[in-house]
């Protein structure tokens, strides 16, 4: 399937009034996850507990109150998301309404993150690595502008499971060496692949699970919803190639902690959007 390489902006509209959102799960984002994960009637190719005949049956989260509403958020104003609930979505919640939120939920999540804060910790890595080689240099600088081009994109975005926490595990449990976190798909890809060696009654003292809390239960059930890591791929990121498969899962275990482990990651990234 092809994807169209276009940044998303963060700016959108509800009930008229512009609002900040991350730009993985904007309308536009939707729009585009309605075409590649849903088929013509609405049922999602993950798992048929989603649907998603038009774009209405999202939602806003604001929790206040012990509730859910389907509001933007007051407290974190550049924090807003569409969500999408499991179960039947036939019932659209009005705008200001509450809606039962406890429930599983899919949206958005940037794969490999080159955000300005990531990239300057990329760039500083470049710069003393090939401060002696001007042309490597160049070289490098140059994939990394294409790479933080493409951080707010289609082709870098995908749809994860948001109770449990999946998004959190994935931008900051995942440590990289000295830094503790740099949100990258190869890792999570890379522990994916180890969870789902577990006997069964093991995972329950993962590192994810644990990391769900409360929401344990909905996140295991999720991702019991693939067989393995290779049908994740499959699924969530498209990807039916082993090949590539295992070359995320091989270069998800290495740390990145100097300018040639950037340019390494940033050419597994390079090619996953391709």
């Amino acid at each position: 399937m092809n994807f169209i390489n276009k940044q998303v902006e963060k700016e959108g509209s509800v009930d008229g009034k512009n609002k900040i959102f991350h730009p993985d799960s904007t309308l536009e984002a939707w729009e585009h996850y309605h075409k590649i994960y849903f088929n013509e009637n609405g049922i999602c190719k993950i798992s048929k507990q989603y649907v998603l005949e038009n774009l209405e049956s999202l939602v806003l989260c604001n929790y206040k109150n012990k509730a859910y509403y389907n509001e933007p958020k007051e407290r974190w104003p550049y924090d807003n998301r569409y969500y999408l609930l499991s179960g039947n979505n036939s019932t659209k919640y009005q705008l200001g309404g509450i809606y039962p939120g406890e429930n599983a939920n899919l949206s958005g999540d940037c794969d490999f993150n080159f955000n300005e804060k990531k990239t300057e910790i990329f760039k500083r890595m470049i710069n003393e690595n090939y401060s002696n080689y001007p042309r490597m240099k160049k070289y490098a600088i140059k994939l990394l502008d294409e790479c933080e081009n493409t951080h707010h994109s289609l082709v870098n975005f995908s749809l994860m499971q948001t109770k449990g926490d999946m998004q959190g595990f994935k931008g900051v449990c995942l440590n990289n060496g000295v830094y503790s976190s740099l949100d990258r798909a190869d890792s999570l890809v890379e522990y994916l692949y180890k969870y789902y060696l577990l006997k069964e009654s093991q995972k329950d003292d993962s590192y994810i699970l644990k990391n769900a809390k409360a929401n344990k239960d909905t996140l295991k059930a999720y991702l019991n919803l693939f067989e393995d890591v290779f049908d994740y791929c499959e699924k969530v990121y498209l990807i039916n190639d082993r090949n590539f498969v295992k070359r995320m899962i091989r270069e998800g275990g290495l740390v990145i902690e100097n300018g040639e482990d950037v340019v390494r990651y940033m050419n597994l990234a390079l090619e996953f959007w391709d």
